[in-house]
């Protein structure tokens, strides 16, 4: 079953009101349409909706709750993390989407000695979440991995070996 994340207020009522860009997420890339069953998840919970899409307008889109069971997804035995030397931007991208779909369960970016880039922007890390975000729809992940702060090499080993003894 496709889904789609949601913010948590969404999923208060028996019936779910889509912005403007789930709307397009759900038209143009999903290609639903009115009828078709959806799971819905909370951004910030993973909590999933199962729902049945009743309108899906160019610009609108509403669907009800609906009783179909939602599949119970269990999480990875282990827990894997991902501590990875700043790349260019478009290199890193795609090592955060894949790693996200095998299941790294947290990301740490660092700066190490060879690196050109020091730091990520904001737009650069909100883009790095978008892009989990949607690699998390693309395989059917509940939540997407956090996103350590930007650390220097040193810095990480030291406190994750403290964090490990």
């Amino acid at each position: 079953m496709r889904f789609l994340y949601v913010r948590e207020e969404q999923l208060a009522g028996k019936t779910v009101t889509f912005d403007d860009e789930q709307v397009h997420r759900l038209r143009k890339v999903l290609r639903m349409q009115a009828g078709d069953q959806l799971l819905l998840r909370s951004r910030t919970t993973g909590r999933p909706v199962s729902v049945v899409i009743r309108r899906l307008d160019k610009r609108t889109g509403l669907a009800e709750q609906s009783q179909t069971a939602v599949p119970e997804l269990r999480a990875p035995r282990c827990r894997l993390h991902l501590a990875a030397a700043l790349l260019k931007q478009r290199r890193l991208e795609l090592v955060f989407q894949k790693c996200t779909e095998l299941g790294v369960a947290t990301l740490h970016p660092l700066v190490t000695t060879n690196v050109v880039a020091r730091d990520l922007s904001s737009n650069e890390f909100r883009r790095l979440g978008d892009i989990t975000e949607e690699a998390c729809q693309q395989c059917g992940r509940p939540l997407p991995p956090p996103i350590a702060a930007v650390t220097e090499f040193e810095q990480f080993v030291s406190e994750w070996h403290a964090r490990q003894v």
